[in-house]
């Protein structure tokens, strides 16, 4: 099963190099800001859950849409980690991150 996931995110990652090397000269830091996204994207939606990861990046890719469309695409990245601050200050676990009970003896 291991070897499986493997090659799908091998396979997924040298179609996603394909379609990116057109796009922009190839170095070292190429996929750091997409990782920055992914991980801000999974703490934002939280970490205990594959849904609050996939709604993270909802989230995300809305915030990043409408600051382009509503003020300058300069101020993106500054929302999307000013969001990650104010999620992380209310909600440290995520937005759908939910306590789990606990008896005491």
């Amino acid at each position: 099963m291991g070897l499986l996931v493997f090659s799908i995110a091998a396979a997924l990652a040298a179609a996603a190099g394909s379609v990116l090397a057109p796009l922009r000269l190839p170095d070292a830091t190429i996929g750091v800001a997409l990782g920055l996204k992914g991980f801000t994207a999974a703490v934002i939606g939280g970490l205990a859950s594959r849904a609050g990861a996939a709604a993270g990046g909802v989230v995300i890719g809305l915030v990043e849409a409408y600051a382009t469309g509503y003020l300058s695409s300069e101020y993106r990245d500054t929302l999307t980690y000013g969001l990650l601050l104010v999620v992380l200050l209310i909600r440290s676990g995520g937005l759908l991150h939910w306590r789990a009970e606990v008896s005491r003896v």
